[in-house]
Order: C-alpha cells, then structure tokens, then sequence
C-alpha cells in the first residue's frame, strides 16, 4: 500500500541530525480524510560556505521513496508557493524543537529542469537553500552536527493500492455539474479526447476514477490509457458528469460482459463511482419532486382544490382516480389516465427492468427526462382544456348549485 500526500502544507524546517532508521520520508501519522502531521527528512545536498548556505531537494514529483510515499507536481507547486505566501521563510529550529535559530530560507525554486545545482531532478521539484546566520551553527553543520533537513508540517494521506511496481491513484473530481441530458452516445475514449484538448493531462486526471503510475514516474503519466473509468465529457464547452459513464464503469467493475479488472484498481475506481452514482441518484430525486410537485399542482388545479384546502392530492394512484371519478367523471378519467400512467413510471415507480444494460443503451438519460417534461406539459395543456369546457359547460364556473350531484360536471 502507497500513500499519496495531498495538500501538504509545510509549517517549519528542522536542522536535524540523518534519523537512525536513515529513511529519506518519515510519515509520522496518518489520519484518513482529515490533516494529518507529516515529517520527512532530507539530507543536505550542497552547500556554499564563503554565504554559509545549504541547498536541499524538499520534493520531487512521482518520486515513491522507501516508505511507499510520494506526491504529484499540483501537490509540491501549491506547498512550496504557500510556504513563501505564509511568511514562513524564518521558521527554522533545530531538532523539531520549533525555537527560531538565525537562519533563514533564503532561497526557495521550483526546477525548470536541468538546474544548475540539480541537474538530475525533474521538472517542479521544489528546492531551498537555508542561509545561516550564526558561525557556532554553521560550525556545527560543517562538522556533521546537523546533515539534513527535516521538514515538518501537515497533509491529507492518502491510500493508494499498488500491483508490482504499478500504483493505482485517483485525482478525480466530482463535483462537475452532471449532463442529464446528454447529448450523444457514450464513448469513452472519444470523450477522453475532448477532454483532453481542452484543459490537458491535469484536467483528465479529475476527470477519471483512477489513475495508473509507474514507480519513480516523475509527474502525470502522458498516455489515455492509463487513465481508467472516464466519467465526464465536453458538452456545450463544458466539462460534465455523464450518468451512463458511471453506470457503464460499475457494470465493468461488477463483471458485465466478462471484462475482469485488476483487483488493485477496482478497489481505487469503485468508491469514486459510487459516490457519483449516489451524487446523480439525490440530484434526479431532486428534480423528480421539482416536477412532481409541478404535477401534484396542475392535478389541484383538474380536481378543484385550492392550496388551502386540507384534501391531499399526494396520494396513491387509486386515491387520485377516485376523486378524478368524483370530480370530473369517467370520460375525463379515460383520457387523462394515459398521462397520469407515463408520469407515475417516468418518476420511477414502474416494474424491475429485466437487461438493465440494454435498455440502458436504447432509452439515454436525455430520453428519459425529455419524455417527463412532455408528460408533464401534455397534463398541463389537459388542465387547461378542460378548465376552459368546465367553464363554457357551467354558466356558475363550477360551482355547485345546492343537492346538485357531486359527479356531474357538465362536461359529455
């Protein structure tokens, strides 16, 4: 098991002694989903004696060192700027001790690439020099006192699951809005590619359930196919969730037409496309009251009902008959049932799908909203009509003369 560091945000370097267990990164606490204290240890590289200054490599991007730890460029370039932005160039103690000595970070870069005192470090790798201020300090560095940094602070860990030398990691994103109705087949190498040409590596890595990294990988692998389980494409210029895409990749993952999944990259992928299917289940929850309340609306405006009135119409398909039978008679139950049929299975109330998958591939999500809109605007334009012959048949507007039969509407 890996573990990737996110949002590491450094607080103080240590002048410290090499740690006994001679480890390069020493992740002291892990807490899963939530900060948690992190201290690794980086020996000293370089140094300048006539300015008394000692250059180290605080990261390198994809480097997975002994501890199974490493993090991604995005991650170092937001540390080391935010280590600058804090003020925090004065926070240097000896051994943890977080009592300022006269140093300083005087120098702090992240590498273009070939640099002249790194030539062998990737690009982004974020380097500092530490100036000291004190002779008896620096005496102490030149004799081997001190050999290295020790750079305390804090991140998000984690887990990642590795096969061999491969590590399955996920930077998805999954607040993207989603694409009800969404307008194409889904194909996910073609949207991988539309993604692609519109924000690059970075924005397809947020855009999939996993990622694949090769020990000692420096940055973003640059090959679609190691970026596992798309769920987004490009609709209208925007980046959005596609519905079939998520159901399509837990289909995958539970074994649909015989494709197996590397263990390892399932147990990354699946928790990121559950809670997508999750995320899109409340929001089409959502928008099935929005329009059920439409209807329960248009519903009060056939039976009669004022807002006031103490009746519910939020009731069980028998119950809404009846007082259609009641209030409006059986001719007008006979041509408004056919509506009230499509609405009561558009909202999710119809019989067990037998292939699921199939029928999935012929009625699109789109489909499935554009045909509960049109039932919806159908049931509304069958009020109005009706409104109107109630009105032409009843010279009193509806309103009942007193022992008239509760059933008799005027209407044929």
């Amino acid at each position: 098991m890996a573990r990737m560091l996110l949002d590491l945000d450094i607080e103080y370097i240590s002048l410290v002694r090499e740690p006994a267990n001679r480890k390069k990164r020493l992740v002291l606490k892990s807490v899963e989903g939530e900060k948690a204290k992190v201290d690794f240890y980086v020996p000293f590289q370089k140094s300048n004696d006539e300015d008394m200054i000692v250059y180290g490599v605080v990261y390198s991007p994809g480097e997975v060192d002994a501890q199974g730890d490493f993090t991604t460029e995005e991650e170092i370039k937001k540390a080391a700027w935010n280590f600058m932005k804090s003020g925090r160039v004065w926070n240097v103690d000896v051994e943890h001790t977080e009592k300022r000595v006269p140093a300083y970070v005087a120098e702090s870069w992240l590498s273009k690439g070939g640099d002249p005192l790194f030539p062998d470090e990737p690009v982004n790798t974020w380097i500092v020099g530490v100036k000291v201020e004190d002779e008896g300090l620096w005496t102490d560095i030149k004799k081997g006192k001190y050999q290295g940094f020790s750079m305390a602070g804090v991140a998000k860990v984690q887990e990642v699951e590795k096969s061999g030398d491969t590590y399955y990691v996920s930077r998805a994103k999954t607040d993207w809005p989603i694409a009800f109705d969404y307008p194409r087949n889904w194909d996910p190498e073609a949207a991988k590619e539309r993604i692609l040409q519109k924000g690059g590596w970075k924005l397809l890595a947020q855009c999939v359930a996993v990622i694949e990294f090769k020990r000692g990988e420096k940055g973003l692998p640059e090959a679609k196919s190691r970026y596992s389980f798309p769920f987004c494409d490009v609709v209208d210029g925007k980046v959005m969730i596609v519905p079939k895409a998520v159901s399509s990749g837990l289909g995958y993952l539970n074994g649909a037409r015989g494709v197996k999944i590397d263990p390892a990259k399932a147990k990354v992928a699946r928790p990121v496309l559950e809670k997508l299917q999750e995320r899109i289940r409340r929001e089409k929850e959502k928008m099935g009251k929005s329009l059920k309340d439409e209807i329960i609306k248009a519903l009060k405006d056939l039976l009669g009902l004022g807002d006031d009135n103490k009746e519910e119409v939020d009731m069980t398909k028998d119950e809404v008959l009846k007082l259609v039978d009641e209030r409006i008679g059986k001719a007008v139950k006979e041509e408004i049932l056919p509506v009230l049929e499509g609405i009561r299975k558009a909202l999710g109330e119809e019989e067990q799908k037998g292939d699921t998958e199939a029928k999935a591939e012929q009625k699109t999500e789109a489909s499935e909203a554009k045909e509960l809109k049109k039932e919806v605007e159908e049931l509304r334009k069958m009020v109005e009509e009706l409104k109107k012959a109630r009105t032409q048949a009843i010279p009193h507007e509806g309103k009942r003369a007193e022992g008239e039969d509760p059933a008799y509407t005027g209407i044929a």
